[in-house]
């Protein structure tokens, strides 16, 4: 028995007027708008204690959420050099925000200080992701 692998199976590129997967577009939006305002809020915070990482952390997963919508929401053709970049981006940004939430982690829990030497070796190692 010779079984076939049918590969005609994937998720069609928008070519008519509708939006695919609009729900999720439309999800991805709202979230982006939360995380704006709560980025906001940490600036506001009145405890000083990892201000800048949360900031940093809700900065990466805003970032993150276009990027999402982009590449998962049919708008660019399958194995386009576009879609390719995005999603590579995406994977990029998706690694980031899980060492700046190990960096806010290691700085709410106040393993290492705030203010201090020790806090700013983590952050530059955080932002030393995006340089890379």
């Amino acid at each position: 028995m010779i079984v076939y692998i049918n590969p005609t199976y994937f998720i069609p590129p928008i070519v008519t007027p509708h939006l695919g997967k609009i729900a999720y577009i439309l999800a991805c939006g709202l979230s982006f708008i939360f995380t704006l305002l709560l980025i906001w809020l940490a600036h506001r915070r009145k405890a000083a204690v990892g201000r800048i990482e949360m900031r940093t952390l809700l900065g990466i997963y805003a970032v993150t959420l276009p990027l999402n919508a982009i590449t998962t929401g049919a708008f660019q053709q399958q194995g386009s050099t576009a879609l390719f970049v995005l999603t590579a981006l995406h994977a990029g940004f998706v690694a980031a925000f899980f060492w700046a939430l190990l960096a806010n982690a290691l700085v709410a829990t106040q393993v290492v200080e705030d203010g201090t030497w020790s806090s700013l070796v983590v952050r530059s190692l955080v932002f030393s992701c995006f340089r890379i």
